[in-house]
């Protein structure tokens, strides 16, 4: 099943985890998504919009790592699980809004990305080359891939979580 596949790929995901991302990103279309989300948001009395800078980077925090001299990559705008499965157009505007984003915030163009959860496709490649992206990070855990470095879009990492499994961290 998808849950013991995702399982097997991400240990650190719990099978609740598992099942409410199966969820939202095969089951619930966007705005079904949205409506619950908001919904249980107003229920429970969270304001979500008080601690977005504790959850997401923000632009003095981005230009602070290029400082320091980390390379600073696209990952899509709204990190859609799934990314392979949308069309050109919507994988497009998820790239192109966040390479427009972080090229207005940082000094040195953006030239790398990576794939949210290691989703992407032919067309997904053909947007990065044609937003001048020079390499591509995509997760290691892909069995079926022959190769573990297939191209230079196609460069294999380690993500954060299967780091801390090997150091037995967490």
């Amino acid at each position: 099943s998808k849950i013991y596949e995702w399982k097997s790929n991400y240990p650190r995901y719990s099978k609740e985890d598992i099942i409410f991302r199966l969820t939202r990103d095969f089951f619930l279309k966007n705005n079904e998504y949205k409506v619950i989300m908001n919904s249980l948001f107003k229920k429970k009395k969270f304001n979500h919009f008080k601690i977005k800078n504790k959850l997401f980077m923000t632009p003095s925090n981005l230009k602070y790592l290029e400082k320091k001299g980390n390379l600073i990559g696209l990952h899509s705008h709204s990190h859609p699980t799934n990314l392979a499965s949308q069309t050109f157009e919507k994988q497009k505007k998820e790239y192109n809004l966040n390479y427009k984003k972080l090229n207005n915030i940082l000094q040195n163009p953006v030239i790398c990305a990576s794939f949210p959860n290691g989703s992407y496709n032919k067309q997904t490649l053909n947007i990065l080359k044609r937003l001048n992206i020079k390499v591509g990070f995509r997760q290691i855990i892909d069995k079926n891939k022959k190769k573990i470095n297939v191209s230079n879009f196609e460069v294999a990492r380690a993500n954060h979580s299967m780091i801390c499994e090997r150091l037995k961290i967490l």
